[in-house]
């Protein structure tokens, strides 16, 4: 007999949680010994290739100890996406697998909307986006002030439906005491860039 579990879906944007109804085992008082990381990672991706739910762009990210939504104590493997060369950053192209202290998937959470190539832009070089970044054109997160180690070109993933999912400049940084922050600014060239109101404007002249 199949064990009941728990579906959510968002149609807006394609995501969807799946959830272990059995009862919460937060009232154990032994810690649970749970499977290794390579074990973890073996377990989820066999789920997932079993029921045609690992895309093909999808890559293995880290394994995280975290408590679950089912279970006090879970190991998740976590999947990330790639667009072409390029990795995808942010929440809305993310996969993840909750295992519990038996082996037992917990959770199953993904974010991963459909996508379809539009078409190529121009870019702006990275000395470009490094001083846009440093004239407060771009966003900074956890620090202000530091030092730029790595630049690189991601694809900016939303959780939230998106129209257009576009490359930006990712910035890791360092403070001056140690501590790690990052930024990042958009990398098409601002003149390719319009507005909703803009392109559907030009659409409806170009079908006249």
């Amino acid at each position: 007999m199949a064990k009941p579990h728990h579906l959510e879906v968002h149609p807006s944007n394609g995501s969807f949680n799946i959830t272990n109804a059995r009862k919460n085992n937060s009232q154990k008082t032994v810690e649970p010994n749970l499977p290794s990381k390579e074990e973890i990672r073996k377990i989820a991706e066999e789920y997932l290739n079993s029921r045609n739910l690992l895309p093909q762009d999808a890559y293995f990210y880290s394994i995280e100890d975290r408590p679950g939504l089912s279970h006090d104590k879970v190991m998740r493997a976590s999947f990330r996406r790639k667009i072409g060369a390029y990795e995808t950053y942010g929440a809305g192209a993310k996969l993840r697998v909750a295992v519990s202290p038996d082996g037992e998937v917990a959770e199953v959470r993904k974010t991963w909307q459909q996508l379809i190539q539009f078409k190529a832009y121009p870019i702006k070089t990275p000395q470009q986006a490094l001083e846009e970044l440093q004239n407060g054109q771009g966003n900074l997160m956890n620090g202000w002030r530091g030092k730029v180690n790595k630049i690189t070109i991601h694809y900016y993933t939303s959780p939230q439906k998106q129209d257009y999912v576009q490359p930006i400049y990712y910035f890791e940084c360092s403070s001056p005491n140690g501590n790690f922050f990052n930024g990042s600014v958009p990398a098409i060239k601002q003149e390719y860039l319009k507005t909703k109101e803009e392109t559907i404007k030009e659409t409806e002249k170009k079908g006249k």
